[in-house]
């Protein structure tokens, strides 16, 4: 009986048993074809899922809002405050206790939720307690420029006198470039002005941005329909 074992190397098995370069090399080079095909994909996924925390923080930046509000006679908590005797504050340092942090302790404490992930810090940005990615509509919803004018921009609306809640933008994702590198105005939301409205929409979501509204819903929009929707920024009634 013939032993077609191939306990004894021959120059059959040799052959069936081994690469050659050739062979080697082509199929290094199918691998780089799939890798190649397969990178666009991922790189949608992981922006999806960038997107889908970007939601996610506004929610909760939401959900913190309606809490102040609910503690503070149905006010909306003031974009910033600033001007003679004022000292200087945010929205992002009213809704802090809010969201379990404190930006008067470390600059990076809350940095997670201030920040949307699809707008990393640009290269030797410093970090401070104003670093932040979303915009908050101050020139409706609460900027105090000064005691003399403390009406002004609608400081001091109550969520009750806003008309049309289900249609009206309080924040949203922040303009996709960085300025100042040290106080970057991120946190002011200043679409409204014609002359930033051409710059500022961000587009970093495939083109738009992330929006939430007033009742509590949030919604992706196209930054040229931003740009033709200015009016989801300017419902406050008292301006």
């Amino acid at each position: 009986m013939k032993n077609h074992s191939c306990s004894r190397p021959t120059k059959v098995c040799s052959k069936n048993s081994a690469f050659t370069l050739i062979e080697l090399l082509v199929v290094v080079a199918l691998i780089a074809i799939l890798a190649a095909l397969l990178m666009p994909g991922l790189k949608s996924v992981r922006d999806s899922a960038k997107g889908i925390k970007c939601v996610s923080n506004l929610r909760q930046i939401g959900t913190a809002l309606l809490l102040y509000t609910g503690e503070n006679n149905g006010a909306l908590v003031p974009a910033a405050q600033m001007g003679s005797g004022a000292t200087w504050t945010t929205w992002h340092f009213k809704l802090a206790p809010y969201m379990g942090t404190s930006n008067a302790v470390d600059a990076t404490l809350g940095l997670a939720w201030r920040m949307c992930p699809s707008n990393p810090l640009a290269p030797g940005e410093v970090v401070s307690v104003d670093t932040v990615g979303y915009g908050w509509s101050y020139q409706h919803f609460g900027y105090w420029d000064d005691p003399v004018n403390i009406g002004l921009y609608g400081y001091g609306t109550k969520l009750a006198q806003v008309a049309n809640p289900a249609g009206t933008v309080v924040i949203a994702d922040s303009k996709d470039w960085w300025v100042d590198p040290t106080l970057t105005y991120q946190h002011r939301y200043i679409y409204t002005d014609p002359v930033n409205l051409l710059t500022k929409p961000p587009t970093r979501h495939k083109g738009g941005g992330n929006y939430w509204y007033l009742d509590g819903h949030a919604s992706f929009h196209a930054r040229t329909w931003v740009l033709a929707n200015t009016g989801i920024f300017t419902q406050a009634p008292n301006d």
